[in-house]
C-alpha cells in the first residue's frame, strides 16, 4: 500500500503525485492544503523530479513561510528544507534584487522603505512639484494600486478629466526618481522592479525562469495582477505552475487582490489539472451546510461543496437583539457562559464588518470582566484618530498640556514641520513656559518665519477653547472638533481607509451621546421589578451554587432560559459614569475625557488566556471553537458600500462585485467555526454617529431552517420598530411629521416589510447623505472671479489671501495659479474655489 495514502485522502494524494504541467488545487476552508503542499514538494525531492534549490514555494506571510519549511524539513530533513527557496512574495523579490541590483541602476545594499519612509519620500515629491505636501497620502494610495497592478510611471495611463489622477502620476514619476536616487525601493518595488529586470534583461529572466522547475503558490486566490505576472514569467520554461486556493475565500479585492487569477487560471494555463479538496477537517456538518448556503448564491465561482465525517454537531445559532448595547450584553454573557463550561477564552472569537462596531463589545466585555484581545488591530480608544481628537480636547481644557500639543500641532498637516516645533521647544525651554504659554508669548528670539506659521494653529485653538467651552454636551464639542480642526476633511481625501476612520470617529460621537445622555440622568427611570437572575461568580460560590447559576444564566448558550425573548443583562445605563467622578468633573466633557483616560488602562491587559475581537478580514486563516458573527444587518453586513449607498462611488445601486465579495467574506467568518457558530444582530442600532432601522442580512435570510436555530425571531417586530414604520420623526424635536414612514398594517405584513425593504431615512439631512440625485449642484465662481489676471488678489477658504500670477482653461475647470503667503507658496487652484480680496 502506498504510504502516503495513509495520512492522505484519495484527492489530496492525487495532487501531490501530479507530475508535470499546470496544477490547480482547489482547496476549500479546513480541507488540508498545507499538508498537501508539503507532502507535494517531499514528493518532488523523493522522486528526484526537482533538487531542492530547484522548487519555488510562495506564500503570503513569513510566518506561514517558516512553518512550511519546518513540516518540509519533517518529512525530508532539514538539509533539503533550508535549500529551497520558501519566502513571501516580498521576500524572494528582495531575493532577486539583491543579485541583480546593478541590472537596474542600484547597488545591493539598496534600502527597502517602511510605510513612513514612503510617506516622507512622496511628501518631498510632492512639494517639489508645487502642489500640498498634505496630499502625499492620497497620491500614494495611487502609486499602490498602480504597483499592484503591476504599472511603472511610464505604463499609467489617466483619463483626461481626472485632474487627481494626473497629479498623481507627476507624482509617481517623481516619486520613483527619489527612490532611484536614494539606492532605495518599497514595498511594491520589490515586484515590479522585478518584472520590470526580467523585461528589460531577458538573459537574466532566462537563468531563473530556467532553473526553478516548480514553482508552487499558496492563497493563490490573493494575488493582485503584479504578482501572477511574475509567476507566470517564472514559469514560462518549465511550465510547472502549482497554485493552491479557493476562490469562495478572495476577500483582499479592496487592496489589489484579483480573484480572477484563480477562476481563469485552467483557461490561461492550457493543460491544467484541476483538483478539488473538498473534505472539511475542521468545522461540524450543519455549519458548512449553512456556509454554503451562503457562498453558492455567488454567480461566478468554481463549483464545490465541503463535507465532513466529524458529524452534524450543532444548529448555526442566530439571535435578534433591540439594539448594539443589547447585542453585545447578550454575546458578553455567552461568552461568560461558554468558558464556564470549559471553553477557554482564547477558543472564543467575536467578528464584525467595521472596526467602529468593536466599541459597544469592548464596552460589554470590560463590564462582565472578559479578558479579550483586539486581533490584528487597536481597541477602539487606542485608534490614532480617536486619540488625535481626544488631544485637541485635552488643549481645550488643559493648555498647558505639551504632549497634546505636539500630537496635533501638525495634524491634519498644516505647514508645522519639526524646524518650526523646535524652535517653539527652544522659546519655552528659554523662558520656563509650557508650549502654549510660548505660543501665546511674544519671544524676540523666536525667528518671524516660525511664528507666522504658529500664528494659524494658535488662533484656532483660543477660538476652539471658547467655542467648546460653551457646549453643553461632549458630543458637540467633538462634533466640532472633528469639522473646525479640518480633521473629517483631510480623512475625506484619503480613500476607503480615510472613511473607516471616519467613521471611527462618527462612532466617538455616537460614545459621548450616550454618556451625555447618562450624564443628564435621563435613563435613571426605574426598570419593572423582576426576579434578578444570580449571576456566576467562581470567587463567592460554591461549586453546586456556581453551575447552577451556570445554567440559569439567561441568554447562555446551552441555557435553558436562553431564547430570543430573553434581553439578557442590559448595561447599566449610567455604566459611561463609573469611570468618572461627578464631583471632580464638573462638565460632561472633562467627565467623558477622563472615562478615556481609564478606558485606555483597563485595555492595557496582559497574555494570556483572551477572546479575539476582530474584523472578519483579520479572521483570514484563523479558526477557534466557538465564533459570534455580529452586525448581521443590510448596510452593516453587507456593507453599504456594496449596496451602493456609501463611498466616493455611491450610486444608489448595488455593486455585483463588491457585494460578491461581501458574500465570500460572510462565507470566510462561518468556516473560521470549530463547534459553534452564532450570528447576531439588532433591530436598531447606532453607527457611524446614527441611529439605524436596517432590515436583517440577506446572508441571515437564505439560512435554511435544517441547520438553523432562531430564525423565528426574524418576524418579531419590537415595540420601537413598530412606531419606527407607523411615523417618521425629526431628530432634534421627535414630533411626528404629516408623512407616514411605512403603512400601518397587520403585523405580519409589517414583519415582511422589515425584512425586505429598507426603512426610509430619518430626516431628510441623512437622506441627502445616502442619495446621489439629492447632492448639492456643483460650486460656481463667485461674481467677478472669471476676470480676474495676473496681481489681483484672491483669497481662498484654505491657503488664505495670495496673488494670481497666471490662468489657465475657461468655465468651470479654469484654474488659477496663485501665490500665497509664506509655508504655502504657489498653488494651481480651481477659480470656483476663489473669491476676491
Amino acid at each position: 500500500m502506498d504510504p502516503l495514502a495513509k495520512v492522505l485522502n484519495p484527492p489530496q494524494l492525487e495532487a501531490v503525485r501530479h507530475g508535470e504541467g499546470p496544477l490547480l488545487i482547489l482547496a476549500g476552508a479546513g480541507s488540508g492544503k498545507t499538508r498537501v503542499l508539503t507532502h507535494r514538494i517531499a514528493f518532488l525531492l523523493r522522486e528526484k523530479l526537482a533538487r531542492a534549490p530547484e522548487i519555488l514555494a510562495v506564500t503570503f506571510t513569513n510566518k506561514a513561510a517558516g512553518e512550511l519549511r519546518e513540516r518540509i524539513g519533517h518529512l525530508v530533513g532539514p538539509e533539503d528544507a533550508q535549500r529551497l527557496w520558501v519566502a513571501t512574495f516580498h521576500a524572494a523579490g528582495a531575493r532577486i534584487l539583491r543579485r541583480e541590483a546593478e541590472a537596474l541602476g542600484l547597488t545591493r545594499s539598496f534600502a527597502i522603505y517602511d510605510d513612513a519612509d514612503q510617506l516622507a519620500e512622496a511628501k518631498r515629491a510632492t512639494s517639489d512639484l508645487g502642489f500640498d505636501a498634505g496630499t502625499a497620502k492620497q497620491h500614494l494610495a495611487r502609486i499602490d494600486r498602480w504597483k499592484n497592478a503591476g504599472l511603472l510611471p511610464a505604463q499609467v495611463s489617466v483619463a483626461e478629466y481626472d485632474v487627481p489622477g494626473k497629479t498623481a502620476a507627476r507624482v509617481y514619476t517623481k516619486y520613483q526618481q527619489g527612490l532611484q536616487a536614494s539606492n532605495a525601493v518599497d514595498f511594491g518595488d520589490l515586484i515590479v522592479r522585478v518584472i520590470e529586470l526580467f523585461k528589460k534583461r531577458d538573459d537574466i529572466l532566462q537563468n531563473y525562469a530556467g532553473r526553478f522547475r516548480h514553482v508552487l503558490v499558496d492563497e493563490f486566490q490573493d494575488t493582485n495582477p503584479a504578482q501572477y505576472q511574475l509567476l507566470k514569467l517564472l514559469a514560462s520554461v518549465h511550465g510547472n505552475l502549482c497554485v493552491v486556493g479557493d476562490d469562495d475565500q478572495a476577500i483582499y479585492r479592496w487592496r489589489g487582490a484579483e480573484v480572477d487569477n484563480i477562476l481563469d487560471f485552467a483557461r490561461r494555463f492550457p493543460g491544467t489539472r484541476t483538483v478539488r479538496l473538498e473534505q472539511n477537517y475542521r468545522s461540524t456538518g450543519r455549519i458548512l451546510s449553512a456556509a454554503h448556503a451562503v457562498i453558492e448564491k455567488n454567480e461566478r465561482r468554481s463549483e464545490k461543496k465541503l463535507w465532513t465525517a466529524a458529524g452534524d454537531g450543532e444548529k448555526v445559532r442566530v439571535f435578534v437583539a433591540e439594539d448594539e448595547r443589547d447585542e453585545a450584553s447578550r454575546v458578553a454573557q455567552e461568552l461568560y457562559g461558554q468558558n464556564a463550561r470549559g471553553t477557554a477564552y482564547s477558543e472564543m472569537a467575536v467578528f464584525y464588518r467595521a472596526n467602529a462596531q468593536s466599541r459597544a463589545l469592548e464596552d460589554a466585555l470590560r463590564t462582565r470582566r472578559i479578558p479579550y484581545r483586539v486581533v490584528r488591530g487597536r481597541s477602539f480608544y487606542d485608534r490614532a484618530e480617536v486619540k488625535d481628537v481626544a488631544a485637541y480636547l485635552r488643549l481645550c481644557v488643559n493648555p498647558r498640556s505639551d504632549g497634546d500639543l505636539l500630537r496635533v500641532i501638525n495634524t491634519p498637516p498644516r505647514g508645522i514641520g519639526d524646524t518650526t516645533v523646535d524652535h517653539l521647544r527652544a522659546s519655552a525651554s528659554r523662558q520656563g513656559l509650557s508650549l502654549w504659554e510660548a505660543l501665546s508669548g511674544s519671544d524676540p528670539e523666536l525667528p518671524a518665519n516660525a511664528r507666522s506659521k504658529l500664528q494659524p494653529f494658535r488662533t484656532l485653538i483660543e477660538k476652539l477653547r471658547g467655542d467648546v467651552a460653551a457646549d453643553e454636551s461632549a458630543a458637540a464639542a467633538i462634533e466640532r472638533v472633528i469639522e473646525a480642526t479640518g480633521y473629517a476633511d483631510r480623512l475625506r481625501l484619503e480613500g476607503e481607509e480615510g472613511e473607516d476612520r471616519l467613521e471611527n470617529l462618527y462612532e466617538l460621537v455616537g460614545a459621548a451621546k450616550e454618556f451625555d445622555a447618562a450624564w443628564r440622568g435621563e435613563q435613571l427611570a426605574e426598570p419593572p421589578p423582576q426576579e434578578k437572575p444570580l449571576i456566576p461568580n467562581p470567587l463567592t460560590q460554591t461549586r453546586a451554587q456556581y453551575l447552577k447559576a451556570v445554567r440559569s444564566a439567561p441568554g447562555a448558550l446551552g441555557s435553558l432560559a436562553a431564547d430570543d425573548d430573553v434581553p439578557g443583562d442590559r448595561p447599566d445605563p449610567l455604566a459611561a459614569l463609573a469611570a468618572a467622578d461627578r464631583d471632580e468633573a464638573d462638565t460632561p466633557l472633562l467627565g467623558f475625557l477622563e472615562q478615556l483616560a481609564l478606558v485606555g488602562d483597563a485595555d492595557a491587559a496582559g497574555d494570556g488566556d483572551r477572546a479575539a475581537l476582530m474584523t472578519l478580514h483579520a479572521a483570514k486563516g484563523l479558526e477557534f471553537d466557538a465564533v459570534w458573527m455580529t452586525g448581521l444587518e443590510e448596510r452593516v453586513f453587507p456593507s453599504g458600500r456594496s449596496l451602493g449607498q456609501t463611498g466616493p462611488m455611491a450610486s444608489g445601486e448595488e455593486d455585483p462585485a463588491e457585494m460578491a465579495e461581501e458574500r465570500r467574506l460572510c462565507y470566510v467568518g462561518m468556516t473560521r467555526a470549530r463547534k459553534r457558530l452564532t450570528l447576531s444582530l439588532a433591530r436598531c442600532r447606532s453607527l457611524f454617529g446614527e441611529l439605524r432601522f436596517n432590515p436583517p442580512s440577506r446572508f441571515v435570510r437564505e439560512l435554511p431552517a435544517e441547520f438553523t436555530d432562531g430564525l423565528q425571531a426574524l418576524d418579531r417586530i419590537s415595540p420601537m420598530q413598530e412606531r419606527a414604520q407607523r411615523e417618521r420623526y425629526d431628530d432634534f424635536d421627535q414630533r411626528p411629521t404629516e408623512e407616514p414612514a411605512w403603512p400601518a398594517t397587520g403585523g405580519a405584513r409589517r414583519a415582511q416589510q422589515w425584512r425586505s425593504e429598507a426603512p426610509p431615512p430619518r430626516n431628510k439631512m441623512r437622506f441627502e447623505r445616502y442619495d446621489p440625485s439629492s447632492k448639492p449642484a456643483p460650486k460656481v465662481a463667485a461674481a467677478g472671479v472669471d476676470a480676474l489676471g495676473p496681481g489681483a488678489r484672491v483669497r481662498h477658504p484654505t491657503f488664505g489671501v495670495g496673488t494670481v500670477e497666471g490662468s489657465d482653461g475657461i468655465g468651470p475647470t479654469r484654474k488659477l495659479e496663485v501665490r500665497f503667503g509664506p509655508g504655502v507658496g504657489l498653488k494651481k487652484v480651481l477659480a470656483r474655489f476663489i473669491d476676491p480680496a
